[in-house]
């Protein structure tokens, strides 16, 4: 392990990349993301640190009581053996921390290997990684997090773990995670809905995790706009559960199946969200189900 050491630095997704990977730049490290671009920014704030650390399998950034990185596998068929070594690794590094935010990205997220699709066995490792950490307590310990689809053949995974308190929120019209049934895979996806993180000045800041059209445990909607109304309502439902204001810094992001749905999608959100259009990321990708055409996540704080 070898680190550079020096002021503030931050990590920063961008997609729209050549190829997956992490840069290293005097102002930080940006994770490269192969995912096409369609509107808005093309580069995301997730964390800020001021010691950068080099992994075999990634990098890391260290702060004042907070923890980020990148954590980069390849794509081994089956997938599950890759997500287990790569959690059980963050596991390792944050071990004390409490995690706030992970984020997954599966190649061919969709794709069937040895009669199992990729997103399954993905949560079939996540699941063993977590039970081998937590001695079947796991529950606990979900923060909020997304998967989606990534093109190549690395599984990514990046994460933000801290010492200030956490709590994590669960979508009342939506079965838990944790709780899916056996139709969606053997062993279900393990992340909360959304998590709120309060610092030691007592200021909260929310991450919403990745956000789609799913009732109870069930892909609603066949059409496009319908899948849209039911995952805004799904978000409304969340962010007044964490009682995130209204008054308030938003970052989101909008994941895409086809490129053919952006028009409709923004003007949309802009009818909703007109204040904070200009900070939605617009990206093509696969979604963690098959059915789902669309999927959007957030992070907001507080304006000073």
């Amino acid at each position: 392990m070898s680190y550079i050491c020096e002021s503030r630095k931050s990590l920063v997704f961008r997609c729209d990349d050549d190829r997956v990977g992490i840069h290293v730049t005097d102002e930080g490290l940006i994770f490269g993301c192969t995912m096409p671009w369609l509107s808005g920014p093309k580069s995301q704030l997730l964390a800020y640190g001021s010691e950068m650390s080099r992994l075999d399998h990634g990098w890391i950034l260290k702060g004042r009581g907070v923890l980020s990185g990148v954590l980069i596998g390849k794509s081994r068929a089956p997938i599950r053996e890759e997500s287990r070594r790569l959690y059980r690794s963050i596991f390792s590094l944050t071990r004390g921390l409490n995690c706030y935010r992970v984020w997954n990205f599966v190649p061919d997220i969709n794709a069937v290997v040895d009669q199992i699709e990729n997103y399954q066995s993905f949560n079939s490792g996540r699941h063993q990684a977590f039970v081998d950490e937590f001695d079947g307590i796991y529950p606990l310990n979900i923060s909020a997090a997304s998967a989606v689809g990534i093109k190549g053949d690395a599984l990514v995974i990046a994460f933000v773990a801290g010492r200030d308190r956490v709590d994590h929120f669960e979508n009342p019209l939506q079965v838990a995670a944790a709780k899916y049934p056996e139709i969606y895979g053997k062993n279900p996806p393990l992340f909360a809905r959304g998590s709120k993180i309060t610092n030691e000045q007592g200021t909260p800041y929310w991450h919403l995790s990745g956000t789609a059209s799913i009732r109870v445990s069930d892909t609603i909607g066949r059409d496009f706009m319908s899948q849209l109304e039911i995952t805004l309502e799904n978000i409304s439902r969340m962010l007044g559960t964490m009682n995130v204001p209204l008054q308030r810094y938003a970052a989101w992001k909008i994941f895409l199946r086809d490129r053919k749905y952006l028009s409709a999608c923004k003007k949309r959100l802009n009818e909703i969200y007109p204040d904070e259009i200009e900070q939605m990321v617009f990206v093509e990708t696969d979604i963690c189900r098959s059915d789902l055409l669309l999927e959007i996540e957030a992070f907001f704080y507080i304006k000073s």
